[in-house]
């Protein structure tokens, strides 16, 4: 007999979800570092001549990824009111 059946059937869609959600959250962050990392390389890599970055494109790439750091955070943290509106 397997753990889930001996959960109630709530239990197993509640597993189930958490499960679902921490999918979810996986790929959302996993989209936001590839497009992060795609906007930051076109913005800031300029020379393909050289196979180390130059300071200013170091530099750039930090500046980038932390922008795009801060904003994430921001609107994680507005989200749920917006939700909110839209679910009144």
């Amino acid at each position: 007999m397997n753990r889930n059946q001996r959960l109630s059937p709530a239990e197993q869609y509640q597993q189930t979800h958490q499960v679902d959600e921490r999918e979810l959250r996986f790929k959302e962050i996993q989209f936001f570092v590839v497009r992060t990392a795609g906007r930051c390389f076109k913005q800031c890599i300029n020379n393909f001549e050289t196979s180390t970055l130059s300071d200013p494109e170091k530099s750039c790439i930090n500046n980038c990824i932390q922008r795009a750091q801060r904003s994430q955070a921001e609107i994680q943290q507005v989200m749920p009111e917006i939700d909110k509106r839209f679910k009144d």
